[in-house]
């Protein structure tokens, strides 16, 4: 049987894969699957790493490495404890949405609102923790009228430096 999701309007077939590099593998009903035939594969948009430690021992070091980097955590969603206070039991799961400290934020470029805040996830995927995120320069490329290519490429930077850091403390 064949599973199809509504993306930006068109219908889109997903095709099984390896879930060690799926960035849906945290969504639910999508574990192990990729969309296809929407021109970007699993690889270009999502920067994903196995952390060395515990799912609590990973949630901290991201965040004390977020920290350190001068990112500005604006919310974070524990959809696991969102979830289990409805009655229902999911894997553990934590959104963080942040901003960098960059001076641009009092006048942002026109369209940077499109693409943010930017999210980074903390998951536990069958019996690992996976820290991953969306490569900001390939977000802003969904408004390339915006010209924010050379500010995604700094977050990017500091994102995949955060994430690598945190993976391994």
């Amino acid at each position: 049987m064949r599973d199809m999701v509504k993306f930006t309007g068109a219908a889109v077939d997903y095709i099984p894969c390896d879930a060690s590099v799926s960035v849906f593998a945290c969504a639910p009903g999508l574990r192990g699957r990729t969309p296809r035939g929407i021109g970007l594969t699993q690889l270009e948009y999502a920067y994903k790493r196995r952390a060395t430690k515990g799912f609590e021992a990973t949630v901290a070091a991201v965040e004390q490495t977020m920290l350190e980097h001068g990112l500005v955590v604006d919310r974070v969603h524990d959809l696991h404890a969102t979830v289990a206070a409805k009655g229902f039991a999911i894997s553990p799961l934590r959104i963080y949405e942040f901003s960098t400290g960059e001076g641009f934020w009092a006048a942002p470029p026109p369209g940077l609102d499109l693409v943010l805040p930017c999210r980074l996830s903390v998951c536990l995927e069958q019996e690992d923790v996976i820290v991953a995120a969306i490569r900001p320069s390939l977000a802003v490329r969904i408004f390339p009228e915006a010209h924010l290519d050379a500010v995604a490429e700094r977050i990017e930077t500091t994102v995949l430096r955060v994430i690598d850091e945190a993976v391994v403390r």
